[in-house]
């Protein structure tokens, strides 16, 4: 399982590179998402919430709707190729959504485990936190939609 991680502005070139299965856009609202065309009809979750880590007067906050979405999502890839999670910069919603896909992907594996490789895999892969958490991974933990013997882990991992 292959989880690439970018920034908007690398996205063109890492579908050009990677030819991925899937491509999970995690934009601000009103943001313009990239056109990725035909190709990835029903491929391409589009999720409009800002980067933030505690609610914020007129900015959006990722919703238990974005997360069902995105596990959703998920469960619907098949792993044959790698799945591409973007944002704007790259360093706050999209490592946090490569962060819950590596934990929903892989259920032998720890959550701790998987964070430790993420954050040792690139300095820029760790989600922006406030207290060491993504409001996003923290939604992720609560979905109702997470398998329950993963209930928690992201959580934990990330303590």
């Amino acid at each position: 399982m292959s989880i690439l991680v970018c920034p908007l502005s690398k996205v063109e070139e890492m579908i050009d590179a990677h030819v991925p299965e899937r491509i999970v856009s995690v934009l601000d609202p009103g943001s313009t998402f990239p056109d990725s065309g035909l190709t990835y009809q029903g491929r391409h979750l589009r999720l409009s919430f800002h980067d933030l880590h505690e609610p914020v007067e007129g900015q959006v906050m990722p919703s238990t709707r974005d997360i069902d979405r995105l596990l959703e999502f998920l469960a619907g890839w098949p792993r044959t190729r790698p799945i591409l999670a973007h944002c704007r910069a790259g360093v706050g919603r999209s490592p946090a959504t490569a962060y819950i896909a590596a934990c929903f992907g892989d259920c032998q594996a720890s959550c701790r485990m998987i964070a430790t490789n993420q954050a040792t895999s690139s300095s820029t892969v760790m989600p922006r936190t406030r207290d060491g958490l993504s409001s996003t991974v923290v939604m992720g933990d609560q979905s109702r939609d997470w398998p329950v013997q993963r209930s928690g882990c992201l959580l934990r991992a990330r303590s």
